[in-house]
């Protein structure tokens, strides 16, 4: 996929030193010797470091890029990192500020010079001396190789790669051949003279238009029961314009007539691929019934919702209570950074409590010479926040725990309430129940209309068959 199909086709077939009979290319006719093969050596990823030399440029200028390349490799071999010199040295400036690194490249992919040097390094972490390209001096560095691929994991990107190539109007040439086969397709001699003698060059410029006077009856073309009148293939000419690159009307007339002759075999097999194939029948079936699923769909449950906002707010004022906010606590938490010390930090906690400064008092007691041993946290916390809280018993009192790894002793002063959310915090929430509610009313609507029945005898055939 480095050359246009036709030459690569006949460069792969030859041997070496080999030489073809004229190749015809869209560009002309070639005559191939083959040189020399290689299996394919896979990718390479590499970082370089460059300094530049425009093309055209004088002696002095080369001299002064290789001076600089030769001190820069002097600095790798003494030790400084590689992409520290690329940021810094590099005239490549959109791969400097990655430390000189370059996407994924094959043979092929980039100028010979540079793809020589990078493929002939063996290990990771390797560079090459000073290399001279048609753009510059590089030092490469080889930062991983990857082997060729295997064919499966490369199919795909041949697939795609032939779909837009010179094998894919290969392909369809087969088809419609097929088809002219198949549909008895012949061209009317009579009609297609006619259009030779009378087609000149401005016609086929677009610059004139056919006599209607002097087109004869009939048709250009038929196959079953299809056709195109010679007025109608006029019509097309000169619709079309001046596409087609030639002064000769023969060869005009004849690629005309087989680009529109082309089209209207293709969409007339179109026309008949659900009579001809039942598979594409029924996924077309599918298709039109998951569009009219689909309209309806947008009509009964998500138009509503975008177009209505007055019946959605509604809905969530009727469903409040299945929007509440979790439940919680306003409380503080003694933990003493001590571990195994849950005795002692409930026998002072209990000693103190009932004096109106006992904080200070637990605080003076076991922080003595200025740490942190006993912490206290005042806060809220709500359901779902702390699983340790959360086992809990959630009444106001004090409970001794083991909180983030440390005893502790919970004393809740309040409990709060869970309360709806304000519409705008769960208006996503709102939006999905709704449409939710929508869709079961219309379905329990629709079983009221309805009714359905079910073949259980048939449906037990089914089950046997898909368990075998």
């Amino acid at each position: 996929f480095q050359m246009i199909t036709p030459f690569e086709n006949a460069a792969y077939s030859l041997k070496k030193n080999e030489i073809s009979k004229p190749v015809r290319t869209p560009y002309g006719y070639h005559i191939i010797k083959l040189a020399d093969i290689r299996p394919s050596k896979g990718k390479v990823r590499v970082a370089h470091i460059m300094k530049n030399v425009p093309p055209g440029s004088d002696e002095s200028i080369r001299k002064k890029a290789e001076e600089d390349i030769n001190l820069i490799y002097e600095k790798l071999r003494s030790g400084i990192p590689f992409n520290k010199l690329a940021s810094e040295y590099s005239d490549h400036k959109q791969t400097a500020s990655k430390g000189g690194e370059l996407e994924w490249f094959g043979t092929g992919e980039i100028i010979s010079d540079f793809s020589e040097a990078a493929f002939s390094l063996k290990d990771t972490g390797t560079y090459s001396k000073p290399v001279l390209t048609p753009y510059g001096y590089h030092i490469i560095k080889l930062l991983e190789k990857r082997a060729p691929q295997s064919y499966d994991d490369i199919k795909p990107f041949l697939e795609s790669r032939i779909n837009k190539s010179y094998l894919n109007s290969v392909s369809k040439k087969s088809f419609i051949d097929k088809l002219k086969k198949e549909y008895n397709f012949n061209i009317n001699r009579a009609s297609f003279d006619w259009f030779v003698h009378n087609t000149d060059t401005l016609i086929i410029q677009g610059l004139k238009k056919y006599d209607r006077a002097i087109i004869p009856e009939g048709n250009i073309y038929y196959f079953k029961d299809q056709s195109l009148s010679n007025t109608g293939f006029a019509n097309y000419i000169e619709k079309r314009g001046n596409i087609i690159d030639t002064r000769d009307s023969a060869a005009f007339i004849t690629l005309t007539l087989e680009t529109r002759s082309s089209d209207h075999l293709i969409s007339f097999e179109n026309s008949l691929l659900e009579k001809k194939n039942p598979e594409f029948r029924y996924l077309m079936n599918e298709f039109h019934d998951g569009i009219l699923m689909f309209e309806v769909s947008a009509d009964k449950i998500w138009n509503p919702v975008s177009e209505d906002t007055s019946r959605l707010i509604k809905y969530y004022e009727d469903n409040k209570s299945k929007y509440l906010s979790e439940p919680g606590i306003e409380a503080k938490i003694y933990t003493l950074r001590e571990a195994g010390g849950q005795q002692t930090l409930t026998s002072f906690f209990k000693k103190y409590s009932r004096k109106s400064n006992y904080d200070a008092l637990l605080l003076k007691k076991f922080n003595r010479k200025n740490d942190s041993l006993l912490v206290i946290t005042e806060g809220r916390w709500f359901k779902g926040q702390d699983k340790t809280l959360d086992n809990l018993e959630w009444v106001t009192g004090n409970q001794p725990c083991i909180f983030n790894g440390f005893p502790s002793i919970v004393v809740i002063n309040k409990l709060i309430d869970s309360v709806p959310i304000a519409f705008e915090l769960v208006e996503e929430n709102v939006v999905n129940s709704f449409q939710e509610y929508l869709e079961n009313t219309w379905l329990k609507q629709l079983k009221e209309r309805y009714t359905v029945k079910v073949d259980n005898s048939v449906l037990s055939e089914v089950k046997k068959k898909l368990g075998k």
